[in-house]
């Protein structure tokens, strides 16, 4: 149906058109945590290192937790925005790019 339509007129490639950027967006989650995880370790560390007791161990405050959170969504967002926005406009443009070539066609 669909997608015997998309493989009769633009081939079997325009099944999978778009992956790439799909699966790169993926690593917006991984960045994230991964920032999140190094701002929580640097608190923890300079946390148990001020506190001259040993008693149990400390954690992040409700505040720090939100803190270190929005922080690490934000970077993420801002470093694999420019992928969203140029799917987005594929998208909108029905999946061509300049010189009327589909995106199937003009990836590799």
């Amino acid at each position: 149906s669909l997608m015997l339509s998309i493989k009769s007129k633009d081939g079997v490639r325009a099944l999978w058109a778009g992956t790439g950027a799909s699966l790169f967006l993926v690593s917006n989650p991984i960045i994230q945590f991964s920032v999140y995880e190094t701002l929580k370790a640097l608190r923890m560390k300079a946390k148990n290192v001020a506190r001259p007791e040993r008693g149990p161990p400390v954690s992040l405050s409700t505040a720090e937790g939100f803190m270190f959170g929005a922080l690490a969504k934000a970077i993420a967002t801002f470093a694999t925005y420019p992928v969203q926005v140029a799917q987005s406009k594929l998208r909108a443009e029905g999946g061509t790019r300049k010189g009327g070539q589909s995106e199937s066609a003009a990836t590799p």
